[in-house]
């Protein structure tokens, strides 16, 4: 969802340079071949030899963690007003991102994201996977009472890209069923386009697919002649103090868009770019391989519940640094969540070794 479009899209935005196109597709083209090697090495010389056995939800962990979900949404119900649902449902939602920005500032804003992004996605794919239409429904139901507090259309959007993601990669993968998903889910955003004058399709193409890929390119273009921040933002601005006074995606929003209050968020390749303009991609990438390894370490025995686990916080990197997609959008805190989650088997269940 942001390399392919990021080749395609900054061919076509390409402002005509050879030196300048050459650049941006060597270190893109770098990043991808350092990603792949690295996973198949991985996969190839580790883990198709490792002996691993079969893995279950632990149930006790699995209720903690309905029981802190559902405490976190009372939470925020009770301390916060939802916004307009007839404006969020056609997609006015920059009211109601405003408000929640104002009010979900240190804990408050890493536990709505722990909900969005760690906990309901975990609570709707073990639903999915034992068919407990009690716990699909309230995965459903949480993401979008989050998306009333805080008009997120990536959360809104969540469940059903889940859905999808979960029954494609399953064994017995049906592909008509994939068809049919897809025509529903297309067909049916553009019907609530025409009739009710919203922006679903739109958003599922333009915010999914073009925005990142075009922001790529920009960055990469803006910092090819702007000084670069050489990591001194994010978590790094803790230890040496920032050369700018606005982090990159404002800094881009307002040089290149020309709007002041326009924070142009962009994924780890663009961001690498604007702290070291060739090396900044490569070590994002690097940071994204070793996180990538672990998470298949602790899938083994269980990675279609992992995968479509992580995949809520895995989505927030067409749009965020590594770093701020690892801290803030809660990579990191949901792969422990799904270690826990998954249990050992017993000494009976040792005949269920997967190869």
């Amino acid at each position: 969802m942001v390399y392919c479009p990021s080749i395609i899209i900054g061919y076509i935005s390409s402002p005509g340079s050879v030196s300048d196109d050459l650049h941006y597709y060597v270190v893109l083209l770098g990043c991808m071949l350092l990603l792949i090697v690295s996973l198949y090495s991985a996969e190839t010389y580790i883990f198709s030899k490792a002996h691993f056995y079969n893995k279950r939800v632990n149930n006790l962990f699995l209720n903690g963690l309905l029981l802190i979900h559902v405490v976190t949404l009372i939470y925020f119900y009770l301390n916060y007003q939802i916004g307009d649902i007839r404006e969020l449902l056609a997609f006015n939602v920059y009211d109601t991102r405003l408000q929640a920005r104002e009010v979900s500032f240190g804990f408050s804003g890493y536990l709505i994201r722990f909900a969005s992004n760690v906990s309901a996605p975990i609570l709707l794919v073990y639903g999915l996977m034992n068919r407990n239409l009690i716990f699909i429904a309230f995965g459903f139901l949480s993401n979008f009472l989050i998306f009333l507090l805080e008009g997120s259309k990536s959360v809104f959007f969540m469940p059903f890209f889940l859905t999808f993601i979960f029954y494609v990669i399953r064994k017995d993968f049906n592909f008509n069923f994939l068809l049919l998903f897809l025509l529903l889910l297309i067909g049916g955003a553009l019907f609530l386009d025409e009739r009710f004058n919203t922006a679903y399709s739109s958003y599922i193409i333009r915010r999914t697919f073009i925005v990142p890929g075009l922001l790529t390119r920009v960055y990469h273009d803006v910092f090819s002649t702007e000084p670069t921040y050489q990591w001194t933002y994010n978590i790094f601005r803790f230890f040496q103090p920032p050369l700018m006074d606005i982090s990159p995606p404002y800094f881009v929003g307002y040089f290149y868009f020309g709007y002041a209050d326009m924070s142009a968020n962009a994924n780890p390749w663009a961001d690498g770019f604007a702290n070291d303009y060739t090396m900044g991609p490569f070590i994002e990438t690097v940071i994204m391989i070793v996180f990538l390894i672990l998470a298949d370490y602790v899938g083994l025995g269980n990675r279609i519940f992992v995968a479509c686990a992580l995949f809520a916080s895995y989505y927030s990197i067409i749009s965020s640094s590594i770093f701020t997609s690892l801290l803030t959008h809660g990579m990191i805190i949901c792969l422990l969540v799904v270690a826990l989650l998954l249990r050992k088997p017993q000494p009976a269940d040792v005949s269920m070794k997967v190869d």
